[in-house]
């Protein structure tokens, strides 16, 4: 197994904001719209549940009462998961259907994700929240434990009907400290011991009558057979992530203008103006800052419009001194970056995705595209370019660390999975069983993605695939192919992505799989 390596990204040349209040907060939020699919990943039909939440806004609930112990995804037996794990009664999603739809229509005064539903055909969880409500600072969103934690005990459905406690929500890790279940679960130490692949813990097992791997029965499989082939593939409109900074303006193509200073001719441009510049197409992937584990805030676009270049030229070029673009959007929101890292990054004004003119969701009629780099310093609904010579990196709070904050900057080295799409998905024997998923990594300061890694004993051993090397750096790396298990049992599958430097992503992306004979 490779030695552990985090990612550190310093950034020399990242983006400001005119207004800080929502920052960190707003990261994965006022990044506009994704969509992900594989080759090609389609959305998928609503289900029965869905369906009733549209026509009712509330959340169906699981039959859960952890008086009765229920294996859950894990192999329902009478030893360790039968009568002790309880994993069926455990967890934000043993009793909410999708947390999005407690959040929607329970919890949250004001929306900022605006879809009805995760693409893919995917959940949300508690790790799609926690990335930004556990930042604990004033540019994060607000810290969510104790409201959590009395919200449930004053429920008496949770308390009373559902006979909830503590570790309905927790779990207690090795060292005796306080974990999430939907986390934890997932690691070997759920097993009953901290290395559960060590080949005298098998054998203990077995002088004790016990045929499995791991005390869960978990099947430790060192050489997975995972067989995929990597692309890049655009994303499916139709699996369209929403995201705004609350703010949506709605702007005419009639009245609408983008004024453009700092430079030897000053111009207003008019949308068709900008149409009759230049064309640029390319196809970017658009990633949350703060994408969670194993989420779907990420997405493959085919972006046209006119490249940060083109519309300096247009302008007679650049003033002299200026080194530096301010953007700034009708929904206020603005970032400062230093002119020649943009250009290099090939910034596009964009005018259409997938074909068609921006919707207003998208930030219609222009977004400022910035490939390679999180969606967080991509600017919708941009009005003014301000061309000046002023420090792109005065505002301390874009200069992240990510070994500081981890889970906070999950997104800017990610892999996840998209099938299977739930944790309890059941398989047989000996089939080939269809698993596809993503890898990206935020491209700037000259960091890129080499490897995707694959692992079925808890990332004790590793399956690596490369990563081509004409494979475009600004666009996610998508896996497809088959996983043959070769014996019953339950299966954790992890992925990971891995830099060329040796950094990887803080913790890999993880889903059960039930393998029945």
């Amino acid at each position: 197994m490779k030695a552990e390596k985090e990612l550190r990204q310093p950034s020399p040349r990242k983006g400001w904001r005119r207004r800080v209040l929502m920052a960190v907060f707003a990261g994965c939020l006022a990044v506009g719209l994704f969509a992900a699919a594989g080759c090609q990943p389609t959305a998928t039909e609503p289900t029965d549940a869905e369906t009733e939440l549209a026509d009712t806004g509330t959340d169906p609930l699981a039959v859960t009462d952890f008086y009765t112990m229920n294996a859950g995804d894990f192999t329902n037996t009478d030893g360790f998961n039968g009568r002790n794990m309880n994993d069926g009664n455990r967890g934000c999603t043993s009793c909410h259907s999708d947390l999005w739809s407690t959040i929607s229509g329970d919890v949250a005064p004001i929306q900022h994700v605006l879809a009805s539903a995760p693409g893919y055909g995917k959940s949300y969880g508690w790790t799609d929240c926690t990335t930004c409500h556990t930042f604990n600072a004033a540019l994060g969103a607000p810290r969510l434990d104790d409201r959590i934690h009395n919200t449930h005990y004053a429920s008496a459905t949770f308390v009373e009907s559902e006979h909830g406690n503590c570790f309905s929500c927790h779990d207690t890790d090795a060292e005796g400290k306080w974990v999430m279940y939907d986390e934890f679960k997932y690691t070997a130490q759920a097993s009953g011991y901290v290395d559960a692949a060590d080949a005298k813990l098998d054998n203990w097992l077995r002088l004790r009558g016990r045929s499995a791997h791991s005390a869960n029965e978990v099947v430790i499989e060192s050489e997975p057979k995972i067989d995929v082939e990597l692309s890049q593939p655009v994303t499916d409109e139709a699996d369209m992530y929403v995201a705004n900074n609350y703010v949506v303006p709605e702007l005419s193509a009639d009245t609408y203008t983008l004024s453009v200073t700092g430079v030897n001719n000053e111009r207003t441009f008019t949308l068709d103006d900008l149409k009759a510049l230049p064309q640029t197409e390319m196809t970017v992937t658009q990633d949350c800052f703060t994408n969670a584990n194993n989420s779907v805030l990420i997405g493959n676009i085919p972006v046209k419009g006119v490249l940060l270049k083109d519309l300096i030229d247009a302008c007679g070029g650049l003033k002299d001194g200026m080194t530096t673009l301010s953007n700034h959007g009708a929904d206020e929101w603005g970032h400062r970056n230093d002119v020649n890292f943009l250009i290099e990054q090939n910034a596009i004004i964009a005018l259409e995705y997938w074909g068609h003119e921006l919707t207003v969701n998208q930030g219609y009629p222009v977004t400022f595209v910035l490939p390679g780099v999180s969606g967080l310093m991509w600017d919708k609904w941009v009005v003014s370019m301000e061309f000046t010579d002023e420090d792109p990196d005065n505002n301390p709070w874009i200069l992240y660390d990510v070994v500081g904050m981890k889970r906070q900057f999950q997104g800017t080295i990610c892999a996840g999975w998209l099938t299977p799409v739930k944790d309890g998905t059941e398989v047989k024997v000996g089939d080939a069983v269809p698993v596809n998923g993503y890898a990206y990594l935020d491209n700037y300061m000259g960091h890129s993605l080499s490897e995707i890694a694959f692992s079925a004993d808890y990332g004790n051993t590793w399956t690596t695939v490369a990563v081509p090397e004409n494979f475009d750096q600004k666009q996610w790396t998508y896996f497809e192919g088959t996983w043959t298990p070769e014996e019953a049992g339950t299966y954790v599958l992890q992925v990971k992505a891995i830099d060329a430097a040796g950094s990887e992503q803080y913790v890999p992306a993880s889903v059960i799989v039930k393998v029945t004979e």
